[in-house]
């Protein structure tokens, strides 16, 4: 009869863990009890099994090898201690059932993860800013901003179980704030055109300053139910914030004041998500896994942007918008743990984030109109990917 895939892997789970249990008996016990241990771990049920290991520890504890054998009966104490000790003494858990790993210890009631993350943002889309109207590809583009690296904090706390469960309640929080790339360069021509919609235009020519940076800022709860030996589904709320600051200073003007043009987008989203985790690889101290997450989004999005033209009189011109519209959020990884000491462990992972119907910074230049003070972009994607790196600590 040819049993189904997941009873073989119980079968072959059980007989791994008895002859694991024989060799250690052999090694350790003297050679009357190991012989009588090895016999019941071969023909006894699992439940008649956990009693003669019990037996074998009782008598290890008070029989030397010279005094008759005495088998003490074993009581529900007897068994959970024996377990609390195989799995605090000899770091090889006996997990829940259909769950034969690390990723899945069921002396583990609580984990907490804290480390550093470093993602990379891409560049954003080729798009001029500001040029010379007569000589097309001149000036800034906001191709030429890299905001490259950002590093922050990432940390999650999961209480394993909830509630007697074979679910895990997971809270993570990681955040970026300190990307930032410039530009600066020399735009000849009279006059320069500001891209917005209509064009805004300037004298010129201008020595051209350009800042550009943002944040990214993650909170997340999440339920993790134990679906099968290697896939865990997930499903939560997340909120991320995501905004851009670009801010512009044409200056050395032919007798002429300076000109500041600044653009804020500022990205608010909630929404819910699902995904699933997948164990790559596990043993005794280590695991591996693959994940992904996905979400619909509502998306609270708005943008400011500024002009001052500092030639006197000086004058102030602005255009905001604002609207809350669909986005998506994607995320996906491999993350590995790899026990250094008895309830530590060394965590690292490397991930990919997409974003999608946001608002970006250059992206509201041809979306701005400085006539009627009004329009948003929030149409854009970003990716971002990197790398995580820390320490775990269960409990």
């Amino acid at each position: 009869m040819q049993l189904p895939s997941t009873w073989r892997i119980l079968v072959f789970a059980y007989a791994l863990s008895m002859t694991a249990a024989v060799s250690h008996a052999q090694r350790t016990l003297p050679s009357a009890a190991a012989t009588r241990f090895a016999s019941s771990a071969r023909f006894a049920s699992p439940h008649h099994s956990q009693r003669a290991m019990t037996s074998v520890v009782s008598q290890s504890r008070y029989s030397s090898p010279d005094e008759p054998y005495f088998e003490a009966p074993a009581t529900a104490d007897d068994v959970l201690n024996s377990q609390q000790e195989f799995c605090e003494q000899n770091f090889a858990p006996q997990c829940q059932p259909q769950c034969y790993n690390y990723c899945c210890d069921p002396c583990r009631q609580w984990t907490f993860r804290a480390g550093a993350i470093f993602l990379h943002r891409q560049r954003p889309d080729n798009q001029s800013l500001i040029s010379n109207p007569a000589i097309a590809g001149s000036g800034l583009n906001a191709h030429g901003f890299n905001p490259g690296w950002g590093t922050g904090v990432d940390a999650s706390l999961i209480r394993h179980r909830l509630f007697g469960s074979n679910n895990d309640l997971e809270l993570r929080y990681f955040g970026i704030d300190n990307w930032n790339d410039n530009q600066t360069l020399r735009l000849n021509g009279n006059p320069l055109a500001i891209n917005t919609n209509p064009p805004t235009f300037v004298t010129g020519g201008r020595d051209i300053s350009s800042q550009y940076s943002l944040s990214l800022l993650n909170t997340e709860m999440n339920l993790r139910h134990r679906a099968s030996p290697r896939v865990t589904w997930i499903g939560g709320f997340r909120y991320l914030q995501f905004n851009e600051q670009l801010n512009t200073q044409l200056v050395n003007g032919p007798g002429v004041g300076d000109i500041h043009y600044n653009v804020a987008a500022t990205n608010n989203l909630f929404g819910l998500q699902a995904g699933a985790a997948f164990d790559l690889f596990s043993s005794c101290d280590c695991c591996v896994q693959l994940y992904g997450k996905a979400g619909l989004y509502a998306n609270q999005s708005s943008q400011d942007t500024s002009l001052t033209n500092f030639s006197a009189p000086a004058a102030t011109f602005t255009a905001n918008g604002q609207s809350t519209s669909l986005a998506t959020v994607g995320e996906f990884g491999i993350t590995g743990s790899r026990r250094i000491w008895r309830n530590l462990a060394l965590r690292g992972g490397y991930q990919v984030l997409g974003l999608s119907g946001v608002a970006t910074a250059p992206g509201q230049f041809p979306a701005t109109n400085l006539i009627n003070q009004s329009g948003l972009n929030n149409n854009d994607s970003v990716l971002f990917h990197g790398a995580t790196l820390g320490l775990e600590l269960t409990y």
